[in-house]
């Protein structure tokens, strides 16, 4: 995980301020335990910045959403075991489905998030994170959405019943 040194730490108004890490014209401090980034320039720069800043928060958001994969009711229908497993078909389905929609700006910003945590080292699954993991990350919910609809349009049961 990456941690931040703290780089000040000022009071205004009562809150306290701390400023915990820089990047070229990005920065990210906290405020009572909401962690807030400021990102300043053109899609790739500010993805960049974004991904250098929140890395660690990133990369656990990530290993987390494919902890999830493996309990999802429609993936253990084919065994999917680990997390890694159950995040290749995830991201195959974003980078197949949802790729092509992607405005180029966003995908500017999001190329330059996956490079910002791979210059701070960030991992999964013992590999550095790739653009397509950044493309999964942003649509796993509708991913979960059509999984959902699968499984209850392919239930044996209610298929019976409903004709």
């Amino acid at each position: 995980m990456i941690s931040f040194s703290v780089l000040s730490t000022e009071e205004k108004n009562g809150t306290q301020i701390i400023t915990s890490g820089f990047y070229d014209k990005g920065y990210r401090y906290n405020i009572q335990g909401w962690v807030y980034i400021h990102i300043e320039g053109k899609p790739y720069e500010r993805g960049y910045q974004y991904g250098y800043l929140a890395s660690a928060e990133i990369t656990d958001m990530i290993k987390r959403w494919s902890d999830y994969t493996v309990g999802t009711k429609f993936l253990k229908l084919f065994s999917i075991k680990t997390p890694e497993q159950g995040w290749k078909i995830y991201r195959s389905m974003a980078m197949n489905i949802f790729l092509k929609q992607i405005p180029e700006e966003y995908i500017q910003e999001m190329k330059g998030i996956a490079d910002g945590i791979r210059k701070q080292n960030g991992q999964i699954f013992g590999r550095n994170i790739e653009f397509e993991d950044i493309v999964t990350s942003q649509f796993v919910q509708e991913i979960n959405y059509i999984f959902n609809n699968l499984r209850k349009r392919f239930h044996p049961i209610r298929g019976l019943s409903n004709g």
